[in-house]
């Protein structure tokens, strides 16, 4: 509904600032992602506290991804913490992941949605957007889906992998 809200003006920076990134992330922090990461935030802590538990106990890993045909081009707007995947995708000629995966030093660790997430400069840095003329997919994947797929974080970026998981039956 904020994309929404800010839809002619989001879409006219994005066109006109194609090649200043932080201006765009700025808007979209300003109009969009700090309402949004603030209250799924609050939203896990009054979980927390209506089921009895702390805070840690419901940590968890945050895709969101919006699509829009913007001048005639596929726009993809996205806010990634944790593992997992969040990548826009062209059968046969590119992967563009929307984020890095923050994978920890041991197998299971990782970044989640925390009190640090809700800072200008982690909600900043971790915005994403990028414009296509044509596309096959968007995914937002947990790594309950990219772990057993892609083996190893660095196969997120193989083309080739992703052909394969996409003519797959998994």
């Amino acid at each position: 509904s904020k994309l929404d809200e800010y839809d002619d003006e989001i879409s006219k920076l994005i066109l006109e600032c194609d090649q200043n990134t932080d201006a765009v992330r700025q808007i979209l922090y300003n109009k969009v992602f700090r309402q949004v990461i603030y209250e799924t935030f609050m939203d896990i802590h009054k979980t927390a506290k209506e089921n009895g538990c702390q805070y840690r106990d419901l940590y968890a890993t945050l895709l969101i991804a919006a699509h829009k045909i913007v001048a005639g081009k596929h726009l993809v707007i996205a806010y990634w913490i944790g593992d997992g995947a969040l990548a826009l995708y062209k059968e046969k000629e590119y992967i563009k992941l929307l984020g890095e995966n923050d994978s920890g030093e041991y197998a299971g660790q990782t970044r989640f949605l925390d009190k640090k997430a809700v800072d200008e400069q982690d909600i900043m840095s971790r915005i994403r957007f990028d414009c296509q003329d044509s596309m096959t997919a968007l995914f937002l994947m947990t790594d309950g889906i990219t772990d057993p797929i892609f083996d190893r974080d660095d196969n997120l970026r193989q083309l080739e992998y992703w052909d394969r998981f996409f003519h797959s039956d998994v």
